[in-house]
């Protein structure tokens, strides 16, 4: 299920946002773009409705985001957060406000404690020093390095992230000291 990346970039493309149904905000319209699916999940998500250039709105999300209930050729369907992810939708809504969560805070600077699940940095720089600061640099907390946050315990600590390849487990404390810009 990979996608190529020449044919199909998510961004602004022609003044809108495009980006994956999973990350669209409840209440908002959209226009489908295309499916990054095959075979029988491709056909069921056509079955559904989601063809390319259809409207749908967001109806509402589960607490957690999963699953996501969308309005599309006039039924309500309810979507797996995996299923909408295959789908890549653009705005059609004339409000200012970005549509899609996962751009709203491009180019923030922030810490890496603050950031939610699901997201995407570059490191920026750190504000320690001593043994605290060459555990980060060993562990790959370097300035520059991209960095996913994987998921975070239940109470925000401990806060898995990935990167250079590895998944890493930092205390909220060590995360607090470091400082990210996010990404899309």
């Amino acid at each position: 299920m990979g996608r190529n990346p020449k044919k199909h970039q998510e961004g602004n493309q022609g003044g809108k946002h495009s980006c994956r149904l999973n990350h669209i905000k409840s209440g908002r319209k959209a226009r489908i773009r295309c499916h990054h699916s095959t075979g029988s999940v491709r056909q069921r998500l056509l079955d559904l409705g989601f063809v390319p250039e259809s409207e749908i709105d967001v109806v509402r999300r589960a607490p957690l985001g999963d699953p996501i209930q969308c309005r599309v050729a006039g039924y309500n369907v309810t979507l797996r957060a995996s299923e909408a992810d295959l789908i890549e939708v653009e705005a059609t809504d004339s409000t200012d406000d970005t549509i899609c969560e996962q751009f709203k805070d491009i180019g923030k600077k922030c810490r890496l404690h603050e950031m939610d699940s699901g997201r995407k940095a570059c490191i920026r720089c750190h504000h320690s020093t001593g043994s605290v600061r060459q555990r980060l640099l060993d562990l790959g907390f370097v300035p520059g390095s991209k960095i996913d946050v994987v998921r975070r315990a239940p109470l925000g600590d401990p806060i898995q992230c990935r990167v250079a390849g590895y998944n890493v487990t930092l205390r909220a404390s060590e995360a607090e000291l470091i400082e990210v810009e996010v990404a899309a």
